[in-house]
């Protein structure tokens, strides 16, 4: 049994003496068989029957050839929806191997991200620590150099001349001779030999308070000398 296979086509028309220009839809069957058709168009080997853009294609077909177009027109519609939904599909979507590699990719860059952010953590603590207890040596340094000439201790924060003397301070620079809580640094004045009159003086900051630098490495330090004339 030989199966018809059938194709629609909308097109331009032209008759044989070429004056009826008007669209047509044809129905093509590529058999040997000539397609059932009500007298237009047929053929041994292959039937061409058309039909008016507006006309309905089964009214140029005949009775016992209706059923079969309808059943072709029908497949033929089942058949490229289902590419069509296979093509989009396609496009839109990821292979595994793909997703895999992104996620690789994203997974090494967030951690090597994640590995720097304790340093730059530490590194910003560290920067604020030393701008904070730059500013603490400087008031201390301040406080010495305002000492009278005929005085041995310092008025604001009572540091006498060759003794040396710790104090602890907090974020606000609010000076303690005594740790606390609240202390955040610690300053360690000490004193070296120097000719008559002058006096040299070691002013060595650290952090944390609580972490005695002579015993133990602190986390931060700053150190400065300075030099006094007491004539």
């Amino acid at each position: 049994m030989r199966t018809r296979r059938l194709a629609f086509r909308d097109d331009a028309f032209r008759s044989g003496r070429g004056g009826d220009t008007a669209p047509r839809r044809y129905v093509i069957s590529g058999i040997d068989s000539p397609l059932p058709c009500q007298g237009r168009g047929q053929g041994g080997g292959l039937a061409v029957c058309a039909a008016s853009v507006g006309e309905a294609l089964t009214s140029i077909l005949s009775p016992s050839a209706r059923g079969e177009a309808d059943n072709a027109a029908v497949t033929l519609n089942t058949y490229a929806g289902r590419l069509s939904h296979r093509s989009n599909s396609t496009a839109a979507a990821f292979s595994l191997l793909e997703v895999v590699l992104a996620l690789g990719v994203a997974a090494f860059c967030l951690i090597a991200v994640l590995g720097l952010l304790p340093v730059g953590v530490q590194t910003n603590r560290n920067a604020s620590s030393q701008t904070a207890v730059s500013n603490i040596i400087a008031t201390v340094m301040s406080d010495l150099r305002t000492t009278p000439a005929a005085s041995m201790t310092s008025p604001e924060f009572a540091i006498t001349f060759d003794a040396e003397k710790t104090l602890f301070f907090d974020a606000s620079g609010q000076a303690s001779p005594s740790l606390s809580t609240d202390s955040r640094y610690r300053l360690n004045v000490t004193w070296n030999s120097a000719p008559t009159g002058l006096r040299y003086a070691v002013l060595k900051a650290t952090w944390p308070a609580e972490v005695d630098p002579a015993t133990t490495p602190p986390g931060g330090s700053v150190e400065i000398f300075a030099a006094f004339d007491k004539n």
